[in-house]
């Protein structure tokens, strides 16, 4: 079964070049996730239905711009992508987050 593509995905800066990526489960059968920079492959996160859906991405070039998008996958399926969601790479930014966003889904 093809699993709903992640929603609401969106990247932010961390120090020491890396990158957060935060996105809402859809929903449908998934046993990971995927987060891709174009066709390039920079992390697997293992689903869990009690954890947050976060993915830490390292080591990125300070100060390139990096568009993501995540994958939710069912075994070998994969869903559609997610929105894409851009941040530049900054080895000196703050560790917390800058930018709170709610979805309310119905």
């Amino acid at each position: 079964v093809q699993p709903l593509a992640p929603i609401g995905a969106l990247a932010y800066a961390t120090a020491n070049g890396g990158m957060v990526l935060n996105w809402i489960h859809a929903g449908a059968v998934t046993s990971a996730y995927k987060i891709y920079t174009g066709a390039t492959l920079r992390k697997t996160v293992a689903y869990s239905a009690a954890a947050p859906h976060v993915g830490t991405t390292a080591p990125l070039t300070d100060g390139v711009q990096y568009t993501f998008h995540v994958l939710a996958f069912n075994g070998g399926v994969a869903s559609p992508s997610s929105n894409p969601c851009t941040a530049t790479a900054d080895a000196t930014a703050p560790t917390g987050a800058r930018a709170l966003t709610a979805m309310l889904i119905h």
